[in-house]
C-alpha cells in the first residue's frame, strides 16, 4: 500500500486481495479514507501496482511534483 496526502487530495494505491472483488475492494479503501479526512478533499484510489512505486517515488523528489501526481491521479482513473 501507497498513500500520498496532499493539501487537496488523497492518493492510495495497494494490492488488491484476490478474494475480493476490484469495485468492492476499491470501495473499502475509498470509505476508509473518507471516514478520517475532511470532506473537502479528492480521494483517489487503484489497485494498480505499479502506482505504489509512483507514489513511493515521490518522497525522494523535491517541490516540483505535481506532474507526476497529475499523472497518478490520471491513471488511478482508469482503475476500479
Amino acid at each position: 500500500v501507497a498513500t500520498l496526502v496532499t493539501d487537496k487530495e488523497v492518493l492510495i494505491a495497494y494490492k488488491k486481495n484476490e478474494d475480493i472483488a476490484a469495485n468492492v475492494a476499491a470501495d473499502i479503501a475509498k470509505k476508509t479514507a473518507m471516514t478520517v479526512m475532511p470532506h473537502s478533499f479528492d480521494i483517489h484510489v487503484s489497485d494498480n501496482e505499479g502506482l505504489i512505486n509512483d507514489i513511493h517515488s515521490l518522497s525522494t523528489r523535491d517541490n516540483n511534483y505535481q506532474h507526476t501526481i497529475d499523472k497518478i491521479i490520471n491513471d488511478m482513473k482508469n482503475a476500479p
